[in-house]
């Protein structure tokens, strides 16, 4: 009896379940069922009080009227346009997402980090809310994999365009600051307040419900960020986040080449003053086009022994041509 009585109770659930999802999908469908029926009414029926679901008098005027318009026409070029591409996209994206998910090859995770890897975001351009909630869907998906670079932006690329943007250095990098915390918290997914000068959250008045996912990787995705040496300043923030990207100024405050021994010692502070346990990369960026092993080996060595762990092919001012070029040589051939 008691069986038959729990078997009944979950028909029962069961069908009121499935009774209240029929209604809702009827309600769900309403808008779209309104708009058919409103492209068979005339003008004057659209705007009537009270509306007509149904009209007595179903017309395909609008349909005439569109189509000596040339709108088929253009409709028929966005679908050839954009369902080639989505064809194209999917074919490409699935021959890769199939060899990442079902083969084992040396190097898949470095690569799949390259892949997913980003430039260095301008801080003041993008809410640091928006960058996590992106931030933390891409690590869903990539199963972890997400490496984030932040910066202050470099205002000589074009700023002096947007002149509602803040260019100066100072609030830049107080909002650089400010933008690691909040990321740091948001990660967590638990509520909390920040009173900073340029951000302000009040997300103890936001069910958790609403927050961004949280990332796979915790305590955080990895934060790589930049660190001008000797500035204390800019390394102390290098002390909160989990990647330097070394620059170097002069005597004079002019940017200058960062050395091994630059490294080494930017390393050494690192080493001395970073309470975080969490591991930490130190990321050069370079050329090695067309080097054998050999020279290879000469050119990065000395940054391997100075406390480097990746390096990045800079190709700024390549051309298509030779970025590609670049790509099918693969990484440098060192091995330490």
């Amino acid at each position: 009896m008691t069986t038959l009585f729990r078997r009944a109770r979950l028909l029962g659930e069961n069908t009121l379940l499935y009774v209240l999802l029929t209604f809702t999908a009827l309600f769900m469908m309403l808008p779209f069922i309104w708009m058919l029926s409103t492209s068979f009414k005339s003008q004057a029926e659209i705007f009537v009080r009270p509306p007509v679901l149904v009209s007595p008098n179903m017309s395909l005027d609008g349909y005439r009227y569109i189509v000596d318009l040339g709108v088929v026409r253009a409709l028929l070029n966005t679908f050839v346009v954009s369902g080639s591409f989505t064809a194209i996209s999917l074919f490409f994206c699935t021959l890769g997402g199939f060899g990442f998910a079902k083969y084992r090859f040396p190097g898949q995770g470095l690569l799949f980090a390259f892949l997913l890897g980003t430039m260095i975001i301008p801080v003041p351009l993008r809410r640091p809310w928006k960058i996590a909630s992106e931030s933390s869907a891409l690590d869903n998906l990539s199963g972890g994999r997400l490496i984030l670079g932040l910066g202050a932006g470099a205002v000589w690329m074009g700023w002096q365009g947007f002149p509602d943007e803040v260019t100066g250095t100072k609030a830049r990098a107080e909002m650089l600051d400010e933008t690691i915390d909040i990321l740091t918290l948001l990660y967590q997914r638990k509520q909390f307040d920040f009173a900073g000068k340029h951000y302000h959250l009040k997300l103890t008045l936001v069910d958790e419900q609403h927050y961004p996912p949280k990332p796979v990787q915790q305590p955080r995705i990895p934060l790589w960020v930049p660190g001008i040496w000797p500035y204390k300043k800019s390394m102390r923030r290098i002390l909160k986040c989990d990647g330097l990207l070394p620059e170097k100024r002069d005597s004079e405050g002019k940017p200058a080449d960062v050395t091994p021994q630059d490294m080494s010692e930017m390393k050494a502070y690192i080493d001395a003053n970073r309470t975080l346990t969490t591991p930490f990369d130190i990321i050069k960026e370079g050329q090695t086009g067309g080097f054998d092993r050999a020279q290879a080996q000469d050119k990065l060595f000395p940054w391997v022994e100075a406390g480097a762990t990746w390096w990045i092919e800079g190709l700024w001012m390549n051309s298509t041509e030779e970025i590609k070029a670049r790509i099918k040589q693969g990484p440098p051939p060192l091995y330490v």
